[in-house]
């Protein structure tokens, strides 16, 4: 399969904590033009970087009232946390600051990747993409007491 026209990559991120059945989150990274055979390294960075686009961008929404749809409702019940917007408080994020954190923890060991069913050990792997496959951030919580 020929992805580079006229086709969006997508990459399907699930983020899991050991202990808890349902998933933290699930989202959808259109990657575009990014390469099919990214490090975990680059694939985090690249990661990271929607996701502070992402975060910045319900900041600025976030600033206005508006009123939801029933579904929108739905959703927000379902993770526990409904808004409306109307707030002002602003974060300050920096991405570069962002990625390294990431990186450092995966070097840390807080949390383990997956692509399928094979296990990404190193940052310097590759990782051979295909068209809608799921990566898995697997995160590890410390025992009290150990």
């Amino acid at each position: 399969m020929d992805l580079s026209i006229g086709t969006t990559l997508n990459l399907n991120l699930t983020i899991k904590q050991l202990g808890r059945k349902k998933a933290l989150t699930t989202r959808v990274y259109p990657l575009g033009d990014f390469t099919m055979q990214p490090t975990l390294k680059e694939l985090i960075q690249r990661i990271v970087t929607l996701e502070v686009e992402a975060f910045l961008q319900r900041q600025t929404d976030n600033q206005f009232l508006r009123v939801l749809t029933e579904t929108e409702l739905l959703e927000a019940a379902e993770s526990g946390k409904i808004s409306l917007g109307g707030q002002e408080y602003k974060q300050e994020v920096n991405t570069d600051e962002a990625i390294q954190t990431a990186i450092q923890a995966f070097e840390d060991g807080l949390y383990y990747a997956f692509y399928g069913d094979n296990q990404i050990e190193r940052l310097t792997d590759t990782v051979n993409l295909e068209y809608n496959q799921e990566i898995m951030f697997l995160r590890l919580v410390a025992l009290a007491g150990g």
